[in-house]
């Protein structure tokens, strides 16, 4: 028996009022994760700014001393707001974006992606890899509540479709924080855990 992973989705409040689904302005695209270099692209800056969002916004957090120390401050420009690991809650910095992309440095798998299910529970939409190695296929319905991305062009080309496409990009919002709710039943998860325990 299996039991699942359980996030609270009161803890994640769903932010409908963003001022990108209403008018022409800049995305935030950002991702949040423990401080380990090993989690991000090897050329991370460069990964971000290819996906060519005019004028977007760019928000880390995890980039402790440690992780930053792989590519220096140099390597980040004026629209990129680098923050250390638990600088806010984890809910206010992922209501504070529009898009969660999550490209990993290659070979790194994650065990289930706990921040990007946290991430569509606030109706951010998650770009992440699509291979058949990561787990994201599991709660991730790809075109519907965020995109499977298999390459860096995949990334670059949603990334683009959600910003010249308002009106899906307020669709997707709102799927991804319905597919969240759908795999966070707690009481699915409590029969879950009272089957283990019997």
């Amino acid at each position: 028996m299996e039991t699942g992973n359980f996030i609270n989705p009161q803890r994640f409040r769903f932010r409908s009022s963003r001022s990108s689904f209403v008018r022409r302005t800049p995305l935030t695209v950002g991702r949040v994760s423990r401080a380990d270099a090993g989690k991000y692209p090897e050329d991370f800056p460069a990964s971000y700014e290819s996906l060519g969002l005019d004028k977007a916004r760019y928000r880390v957090m995890g980039m402790d001393p440690s992780v930053l120390g792989q590519w220096g401050p140099r390597c980040f420009g004026r629209r990129w707001e680098l923050l250390p690991e638990l600088a806010e809650s984890a809910e206010l910095f992922l209501r504070s974006l529009d898009l969660f992309v999550y490209e990993l440095r290659a070979g790194t798998r994650e065990s289930w992606g706990r921040v990007v299910v946290e991430a569509m529970l606030t109706g951010c939409v998650p770009l992440v890899p699509g291979g058949e190695d990561h787990p994201y296929r599991e709660f991730v319905k790809h075109g519907v509540s965020g995109f499977l991305c298999e390459s860096r062009e995949a990334f670059r080309e949603c990334a683009r479709l959600l910003d010249r496409d308002r009106d899906r990009l307020r669709a997707m919002s709102q799927a991804a924080r319905q597919e969240s709710l759908k795999l966070m039943d707690r009481t699915a998860h409590q029969t879950g855990w009272e089957e283990v325990f019997q």
